[in-house]
């Protein structure tokens, strides 16, 4: 499992991933020299960041795809989870977070849950998904 997250260097920047896209692509086509299957995740809709850099990470995800048959994407909506160093961030963009318990646990990261995302984002996220990691429902 490699989390790629994002094709945007300032977005790697804002969640303190410490790697490039570059370094990415690297270990995609190592473990593919390996014959290793490399499941990579990539994280879409960052609060405050420009709404093309959604397709261009979901563009990213497809190219590492690409270079390895065995190679797998799942695309997840950011989530901001209390704790979390973003998550205060969330807040002053307008995220109004789950009361209770049971609501966090209904939490779904495949939906989107953020005011800043377009709810046709559900529908991209899924079908993406579908094509590049089946297994996700």
């Amino acid at each position: 499992m490699i989390g790629a997250e994002s094709v945007d260097n300032d977005e790697l920047k804002y969640i303190k991933k410490n790697i490039t896209t570059d370094d990415v692509v690297k270990v995609a086509k190592l473990i593919k020299q390996l014959e290793i299957h490399g499941s990579f995740t990539v994280i879409v809709g960052y609060p405050g960041f420009p709404e093309e850099n959604i397709k261009k990470t979901l563009d990213f995800g497809e190219k590492i795809a690409k270079i390895s048959p065995l190679h797998e994407v799942k695309a997840h909506l950011y989530a901001p989870y209390p704790g979390t160093p973003l998550y205060n961030q969330a807040i002053q963009y307008g995220f109004v977070p789950p009361k209770t318990l049971d609501e966090w646990g209904n939490y779904d990261y495949y939906e989107v849950q953020t005011p800043w995302l377009k709810n046709d984002l559900n529908y991209i996220i899924s079908e993406y998904n579908k094509k590049h990691c089946p297994y996700v429902l």
